[in-house]
């Protein structure tokens, strides 16, 4: 910034952005198709692509600069072969037997970045051959109160 009259200072924010899954609906109750999922978005790339580097992809619920971050968790990496894998123990081989997933938004169209970021995770998933379908609604006190029933795959902000 140009302007001398103000120091700008840049430092961490706490802001979280997160996929829920609904493990009360099959087959999302299997862990290995949880892993599988997860397995196979690259949130680095979206990261770098989507966010221009200017967010960190999350390797648990607590970012750095919190109380209770955990430097040493390793997370879930980007990894489609073990996905397809884990895809594959869950007994869903190709995919087949999995039901097209909902992704339930909260984020209206307006926001580029974020129905990027969407679209990046439909098209990982459908890499490994699971098929998303992105649901929208932007009424936020809606959305909050909605049950966890209502979804497959909750995105909130």
């Amino acid at each position: 910034i140009e302007d001398k009259s103000h120091q700008y200072v840049r430092r961490p924010i706490l802001g979280i952005r997160f996929f829920a899954f609904n493990t009360k609906v099959k087959p999302l109750g299997n862990p290995l198709v949880r892993q599988a999922l997860v397995h196979a978005v690259d949130r680095k790339w979206i990261a770098r692509e989507v966010f221009g580097d200017r967010y960190l992809p999350g390797v648990g619920v607590l970012p750095p600069g919190t109380y209770g971050y955990d430097p040493n968790l390793p997370g879930q990496e980007y990894d489609p072969e073990k996905a397809r894998a884990l895809r594959n123990k869950a007994g869903f081989p190709g995919g087949k037997g999995i039901p097209a997933l909902e992704l339930w938004s909260s984020v209206g169209l307006t926001n580029e970045e974020f129905v990027a970021e969407e679209q990046a995770v439909v098209k990982f998933l459908a890499a490994i051959g699971v098929e998303v379908e992105i649901k929208r609604n932007t009424n936020w006190p809606s959305f909050k109160a909605s049950e966890w029933f209502d979804y497959r795959i909750r995105s909130a902000v």
